[in-house]
C-alpha cells in the first residue's frame, strides 16, 4: 500500500517537473518573441522618424512664408479700400 502511494507521488511529482519545464520552455519563447518584435518596432520607429523628418519645415523658411501670407494680406486689404 505505501509503495503504490509512493509510486502514485513519484509519478506526479514527474509529470508536475515535466509541465513546469514545458511551461519554461513556452515562456522563453514568448520572451524571444517579444524582444524580436521590440527590436523590429524600434527599427520602424527609426525609419518613420527619418522619413518624416523629410516634411518638416525649417524654421527660417516657416516665417518667412508668414511673413508672405502676412505681406499679401495687407497688399489685398489695400487694394481693396482703394
Amino acid at each position: 500500500m505505501a509503495a503504490t502511494q509512493q509510486a502514485k507521488a513519484s509519478d506526479s511529482i514527474t509529470k508536475t517537473i515535466k509541465k513546469v519545464g514545458e511551461v519554461s520552455a513556452q515562456n522563453t519563447a514568448a520572451s524571444r518573441q517579444t524582444a524580436l518584435a521590440i527590436k523590429q518596432l524600434s527599427e520602424t520607429s527609426e525609419e518613420l522618424a527619418v522619413s518624416v523628418e523629410t516634411f518638416k519645415v525649417d524654421e527660417a523658411v516657416d516665417a518667412q512664408v508668414q511673413v508672405e501670407k502676412k505681406t499679401e494680406n495687407a497688399g489685398a486689404m489695400s487694394r481693396a479700400a482703394a
